[in-house]
């Protein structure tokens, strides 16, 4: 069975929410140019008043892992996604684990080889990132063909939310991420349609 991540977290309520309704992980966003930006202090005050639990995803982009471990040990934060060009090397006896995303295009599995064994799990994203647009999904199907992605376990992001979550499965992904499509307005989750996928995914809808 997948797993669900719900990205862009700025919220308790739907931080709560998501725990309560059965998602797996809840993303953090620490890159500047996201309009879910959340600040540290801000993260760290809704982690701390979470009565469910729930793994909690800190999103960078470019930061050392010097600065990322601050981030991650003040807010309490489980896991870490890196979005940016990061050095695998950098992040070899990380101490927590990583989330390695990459923008999905055919060329990319020679990089994707250097952080096997580092990082616990690949994200696909579309290659424009954070658009909520999906990406060609037969570059996986493909990946998975021809063996590429044999020892990885991955999840796939990019304009997922009801109305596409039943096509996605089919690649029997690890994980699926979703953001945007379960959205009113940036970092504000629309709870219904959270409830929603969380019965897809788990069968019951």
């Amino acid at each position: 069975m997948a797993l669900i991540k719900v990205c862009g977290i700025t919220r308790l309520s739907d931080a709560e929410f998501c725990a309560s309704a059965g998602v797996d992980f809840i993303g953090f966003i620490f890159v500047e140019k996201s309009p879910r930006k959340i600040l540290p202090e801000e993260c760290k005050i809704i982690i701390s008043n979470l009565k469910n639990k729930i793994f909690k995803v800190g999103v960078f982009a470019d930061s050392s892992s010097q600065d990322i471990k601050k981030i991650v040990e003040l807010c309490g934060l489980d896991y870490v996604q890196l979005h940016g060009n990061e050095n695998p090397l950098e992040f070899k006896n990380f101490q927590y684990p990583i989330i390695k995303a990459f923008k999905t295009e055919k060329n990319i599995f020679s990089e994707i080889y250097k952080w096997k064994n580092i990082a616990k799990f690949l994200l696909f994203d579309n290659i424009s990132g954070g658009t909520g647009l999906t990406f060609d999904w037969a570059i996986i199907n493909d990946a998975k063909k021809e063996g590429k992605l044999e020892g990885f376990s991955f999840f796939i992001a990019g304009g997922l939310g009801p109305h596409n979550v039943k096509d996605v499965l089919k690649l029997s992904p690890d994980g699926i991420d979703f953001n945007s499509k379960l959205e009113i307005a940036p970092g504000i989750k629309d709870h219904k349609k959270i409830q929603k996928i969380v019965e897809i995914v788990r069968g019951s809808k």
